[in-house]
C-alpha cells in the first residue's frame, strides 16, 4: 500500500475555510439558476402593466412561454427543443396568430 504525502494527510483532517464554503455556495449551478429565475420573475412582475398595455390579453401567452423556457432551463432538457423542433415552430406560429387576434 502506497503512503500518502504528509500534506495530503494534514488536509484530510481539516474543514474547508469559511470563505471557501461561501464561495462554493455562490458558484453552484443551483444558485445561479435561482438568481436567473428570480430576475426573470422580477422583470415580468415589474413590467406587467406595460406589457399588458402593449400586448393586451396576449400577455398570458408571453408568460406561458417564459414559464416553459424557464422549466427547460431548470430541468436542463434542451434536447427537447431539437428533437421536437417542428412542434415548436407550429406552437410559435399559433401563438403569433393568437397575438394578432388579441391585438
Amino acid at each position: 500500500m502506497a503512503r500518502r504525502p504528509r500534506a495530503k494527510l494534514q488536509r484530510m483532517g481539516t474543514k474547508p475555510s469559511r470563505w471557501r464554503r461561501i464561495l462554493k455556495i455562490f458558484t453552484s449551478s443551483v444558485t445561479w439558476r435561482l438568481i436567473g429565475s428570480a430576475a426573470a420573475i422580477g422583470l415580468l412582475v415589474g413590467f406587467w402593466g406595460e406589457l399588458l398595455g402593449v400586448l393586451g390579453v396576449g400577455t398570458t401567452l408571453l408568460a406561458l412561454a417564459v414559464a416553459i423556457l424557464g422549466w427547460f432551463v431548470w430541468q436542463r432538457k434542451f434536447y427537447l427543443l431539437g428533437r421536437f423542433w417542428n412542434r415548436w415552430l407550429g406552437a410559435i406560429s399559433f401563438a403569433v396568430a393568437l397575438l394578432s387576434l388579441f391585438a
